[in-house]
């Protein structure tokens, strides 16, 4: 009489490849161990990003024993061991195991089985296989994970895409490299746990508006506004803006111009039809003038200030202080590089600039050096000049989605 015990309880384990796996499949289940199904997966990380790739394999202990009794005799006791690997299969040929070889059942898990059979031939061969892509999460909670982790097992997850991209759009709109990694990292991490991925990108807008500084509303009373800066930069059809847009509104405006070379030619051409008048006069009589105002609001168009005409930042500066002027625009054209703008501020602190206006805004859309010298500098943005008469109070939501589009 004999008896055949055959085990087919399976046990599941999981690690990093399944090269860790093996040593200790062999050690609880035997050397005879079979592999029965494996999958792939991503595991760990922070709201779905930063995870890495892991195994997951049911095994089962192999080689079934029998155990023979003669009767009346002592029991001997056989192993049957499975073939080597580099030796072939005994095939058997009787009908019964043909017939039994061709039931679904069996079918089913010789095609589930062949992968694993392959994968350890390859491994004892010495070979590099590649695991089979059979995920444990879902395809579409996980599809861009498993894009992303598409390397070998053993190297670290590489950085989503999407973290990437977002850095590299808003160093492409004119932010410094180094605010858009710590806005987005921060976001990254401190942020993005409490959110979906999907709204990374609306996360790391929100960030960046909240960082950037924007002027409140003046409060009521009497204003003198100068707009300083370089040649080029709009300072001129910002005053003429600004003076006309108030009058519209039926405030008391006066503009004045220091010194210009065409004797205020240019800033009363585009005054034209407003109502406002220019003046042109002397440094030494900005004070004399401004206390003589009776203006709810004067604007002062200042010649162009740079770092080779010291004198004239030097003077210039000191007549704004004297005066008591107490709005002091810094123009930003947009479309300036993030150093030359913080640059051009380093150069110009002689003004006592305590505001930016940004021009030209609708000519590029690398705006983002107005917005990097406003963080970096604290100085609050004022107002934003899409065109030469489109300029409007700036707002910071609209501001950081032109970087983060």
């Amino acid at each position: 009489m004999s008896d055949v015990l055959v085990t087919t309880e399976t046990k599941t384990y999981r690690g990093a490849s399944i090269d860790e796996l093996l040593p200790q499949i062999r050690a609880e289940l035997g050397p005879e161990a079979v592999i029965v199904t494996r999958r792939e997966g991503l595991i760990g990380g922070v709201a779905g990003f930063f995870q890495k790739k892991c195994v997951e394999v049911d095994a089962r202990a192999g080689g079934p024993r029998i155990d023979v009794y003669d009767d009346g005799g002592e029991a001997a006791e056989t192993v049957i061991e499975p073939p080597s690997m580099n030796e072939p299969h005994v095939v058997r040929n009787d009908a019964a195991t043909r017939e039994g070889l061709e039931t679904p059942a069996v079918q089913r898990l010789v095609s589930e089985a062949k992968p694993f059979a392959d994968l350890l031939g390859e491994m004892a061969a010495g070979g590099d296989p590649t695991p089979s892509s059979c995920s444990l999460w879902s395809p579409e909670d996980q599809k861009e994970q498993l894009e992303e982790g598409a390397g070998a097992a053993e190297e670290p997850t590489p950085e989503p895409r999407r973290i990437a991209a977002l850095r590299e759009g808003m160093v492409a709109a004119g932010l410094g490299a180094d605010l858009a990694a710590d806005v987005v990292d921060a976001v990254v991490a401190n942020v993005a746990p409490f959110a979906t991925p999907a709204r990374l990108r609306t996360l790391v807008r929100n960030e960046l508006a909240l960082r950037l500084p924007v002027a409140p509303a003046p409060g009521p009373g009497r204003r003198h506004l100068a707009v300083v800066g370089p040649a080029g930069t709009g300072k001129t059809a910002a005053v003429a803006r600004v003076a006309a847009a108030h009058a519209a509104a039926g405030q008391d405006v006066a503009c004045l111009t220091l010194e210009p070379a065409d004797r205020g030619a240019a800033l009363r051409a585009m005054l034209e039809g407003s109502g406002v008048n220019a003046c042109a006069i002397a440094y030494e009589d900005l004070a004399v003038a401004l206390l003589g105002a009776s203006a709810q609001l004067v604007l002062i168009d200042t010649p162009a200030a740079a770092p080779s005409s010291g004198v004239t930042v030097e003077s210039l500066g000191a007549t704004l202080g004297a005066a008591g002027v107490d709005e002091i625009h810094l123009a930003v054209r947009a479309g300036t590089a993030s150093p030359a703008a913080v640059e051009m501020h380093e150069n110009l602190k002689g003004l006592d600039p305590n505001r930016i206006l940004v021009s030209a805004a609708a000519d590029t859309t690398y705006i983002g050096a107005a917005v990097d010298v406003a963080i970096r500098t604290s100085l609050p943005v004022h107002y934003v000049a899409e065109t030469v008469v489109d300029l409007a109070p700036a707002d910071p939501r609209d501001l950081a989605s032109r970087v983060v589009p």
